[in-house]
């Protein structure tokens, strides 16, 4: 059981602390920026806040990613317990802090978080997206990683990336990750779901690359894509669809098309296609989605997005859309600067740095999309308005 305390009082915050000294407990920041990264990346079963630190965004990210709240406060109160209740509280803990009374609410929260991850409403509709592109150097693992950053660090997606490019692979040098090859699909053992998702769970764990912005990476290092680490790799992803504890896992994957094409388009749920709108470029995308399109994978979930485009590229959408028989979705605009090649030398994406450079635009404007197109999906299954958002409506 994972618990974290927000407290802004350095006096409560030591009682509480006191109180709960035979607990691993994190203490979280009370600056809200910080405060809102650290609920929706740190994996927080149990969180203790004081009522003062919940605005109405911070409400928004725990009613997402908290399953048992405890709201603290300084004094003891009737209205704020009511508001406690109306935030969505399981528990209401004000002064005089009781040891007794912390006991009672832990073990509630230990029974309630053993069913709470048995039931369907803990684990995350898991969607694997797929970037693919027809030739090399198009600039596919740079978007993969800004998108996840956007998603994750933006958007509130708890994301990972499967770096699906053997040898070549770039993933760890444009996120800095010098010691990723420590870690890779190969340390996975050939029989580690025989047990089912849960027991998987332990060795799929130790594969887990962690970025310092919660943003989780798998590398698949030196292993070749024989059938045996196709296998392997669907059974992974098999994996963490069921148990659900990321909303987008991004693959990037190699150019050619080989068995390993096959695996993905069968668990990918989208697909997006990066290209450039030079001629050697077109003729590669007609042919790779020609074999897509042979292996059954709907064009519907095929977003086409051209990388690179000049102002004189413009006129050419239409006859590039025209022979490949699919709509342009997005554009990304060629970097003159050189800011994109500074950042891949320096290993800090460039979306962390240049947040109005037409790349950062563009990037946000894709993983916006990715978010709100599976939203839209569920719009009719969404739930009435919360007790929160009645209480900051007010």
């Amino acid at each position: 059981m994972r618990i974290a305390l927000c407290e802004r009082n350095q006096l409560t915050q030591g009682q509480l602390q006191n109180l709960l000294r035979d607990e691993a407990v994190e203490l979280l920041p009370t600056e809200e920026e910080a405060l809102i990264t650290s609920i929706a990346t740190q994996h927080i079963d149990v969180l203790f806040i004081n009522i003062l630190n919940i605005s109405e965004r911070v409400a928004t990210i725990i009613h997402e990613h908290i399953p048992y709240l405890v709201v603290t406060s300084s004094v003891s109160s009737t209205e704020t317990a009511k508001q406690a209740i109306e935030i969505g509280a399981r528990a209401y803990f004000p002064p005089p802090y009781d040891n007794d009374e912390l006991e009672r609410i832990l073990q509630k929260a230990k029974i309630f978080l053993e069913n709470y991850k048995k039931s369907a409403i803990y684990k995350r509709k898991t969607r694997i997206i797929s970037l693919w592109s027809a030739k090399g150097g198009i600039g596919k693992s740079t978007l993969c990683t800004n998108l996840a950053i956007e998603l994750q660090k933006n958007l509130n997606q708890k994301v990972l990336i499967i770096d699906c490019v053997p040898y070549y692979g770039t993933i760890e040098l444009i996120l800095d990750m010098p010691h990723i090859q420590q870690k890779t699909l190969g340390y996975l053992p050939d029989e580690f779901a025989t047990y089912g998702p849960e027991h998987a769970w332990r060795d799929i764990e130790n594969i887990i690359n962690k970025h310092p912005l919660g943003i989780e990476v798998i590398n698949v290092g030196d292993q070749r894509w024989t059938n045996n680490n196709c296998k392997k790799l669907n059974t992974l992803l098999t994996m963490l669809k069921e148990l659900g504890r990321y909303d987008l896992i991004l693959i990037d994957t190699e150019t050619s098309i080989s068995e390993l094409s096959v695996v993905l388009l069968e668990q990918s749920s989208q697909l997006l296609f990066v290209s450039a709108l030079d001629i050697p470029s077109i003729k590669a995308v007609d042919t790779a989605l020609e074999v897509i399109k042979s292996l059954y994978f709907s064009q519907d979930k095929i977003t086409l997005i051209i990388n690179r485009l000049e102002e004189a590229d413009a006129l050419a959408i239409s006859e590039f859309e025209k022979h490949v028989g699919l709509k342009i979705a997005h554009t990304i605009p060629d970097d003159k600067k050189g800011f994109i090649i500074d950042s891949l030398n320096t290993g800090k994406p460039l979306i962390l740095s240049e947040l109005t450079h037409p790349f950062t635009v563009a990037v946000q404007q894709i993983a916006t999309r990715l978010v709100h197109k599976e939203k839209d999906k569920d719009k009719d299954t969404k739930q009435t308005k919360s007790g929160f958002s009645r209480l900051f409506s007010r």
